[in-house]
């Protein structure tokens, strides 16, 4: 998630300072540009084919256990399959790669500027402002810092994901999946196979200098990566949801954590929030946990802390 900016004040300049706060949880100091995903070249992603960059994904439904436990026979080992597996095979243009990662974030080069008076001082913040909400940032004025707007970068980003999604709803249909709540969880599973790993609050550009991320990675990057934290990965889910008829998705932040939360019906036990009049059953993305379960302790945080409920799909 977006991290705070401080403001200083030097000699006519105003200088924002990116701190090392992060909402994903405990996460290792950023790293130097040239450790950023980003900052890859196309022949060091997964395997190039003719039509583009492939990649194999394996997983299991974790949601699945129920219905496969009721008709599964044992193996012949005699262990008991308990989950539905499922494989999806992606391919990733090069070009809309590389178009998807140069689009988001504001090169450090925005975040300082020279000013004479207050006056110069509040059109250099609109300037910053317009410029940022082009490339997925919002600048929040009363404390001069920038949010990742993940709202922009599904919108930005369900054209590249199409692939993935219309893969996942086949999948879904071949496993019989008949309601949206199996396929939901079957997005979730997906979404959740992938490793939870920091991200870089920079990337390093095409022409080495560096931009801010915010420690998040746009959709196509995310698959193309196979890994991302909770906020990355939340806005992965997201963009996968914006393909599915019906479904409404909002991320909760919580402290340093951020949790999906997907419009339905919650089952007894299971943890949710309410948005006006509706409740959002809470997806853990980082890790394999059933739709409506999440870790104890994050669920006690949740309620000993404030927490922002942000609509992501389906407004």
């Amino acid at each position: 998630m977006a991290k705070p900016m401080r403001r200083l004040f030097s000699c006519g300049v105003l200088l924002f300072i990116l701190s090392a706060h992060h909402t994903s949880g405990a996460r290792s100091q950023a790293k130097s540009p040239d450790e950023s995903p980003a900052a890859q070249t196309e022949a060091q992603w997964p395997e190039k084919v003719p039509g583009g960059i492939r990649k194999e994904f394996r997983w299991e439904d974790i949601n699945s256990l129920e219905s496969v436990k009721a008709r599964s026979p044992r193996t012949s080992d005699g262990r008991k399959l308990l989950y539905r597996p499922f494989t999806l095979t992606i391919w990733i243009s090069p070009q809309a790669l590389r178009k998807a990662v140069d689009s988001f974030g504001c090169p450090e080069s925005w975040l300082q500027h020279k000013f004479r008076n207050q006056e110069e001082l509040r059109r250099k913040r609109a300037d910053l402002a317009a410029k940022a909400a082009g490339r997925g940032m919002s600048y929040i004025w009363d404390s001069d810092r920038l949010e990742v707007d993940y709202r922009w970068m599904i919108r930005q980003s369900t054209a590249d994901v199409a692939n993935a999604a219309d893969g996942l709803q086949e999948a879904a249909k071949r496993a019989r999946y008949g309601d949206r709540r199996k396929v939901l969880g079957l997005h979730a599973s997906f979404v959740q196979s992938f490793p939870h790993k920091s991200q870089p609050l920079t990337r390093c550009a095409a022409d080495g200098t560096s931009v801010y991320v915010g420690g998040v990675t746009m959709p196509l990057e995310t698959l193309a990566n196979g890994f991302g934290d909770c906020d990355t990965k939340c806005v992965l889910f997201g963009s996968l949801l914006a393909h599915v008829d019906g479904a409404k998705m909002v991320l909760i932040r919580s402290g340093r954590h951020a949790f999906a939360g997907i419009l339905g019906v919650p089952k007894p036990l299971e943890r949710f929030v309410r948005l006006r009049n509706d409740t959002y059953v809470l997806v853990e993305l980082t890790s394999p946990w059933p739709v409506g379960h999440i870790p104890g302790e994050n669920w006690r945080a949740l309620h000993s802390k404030k927490f922002e409920i942000i609509p992501l799909v389906g407004f």
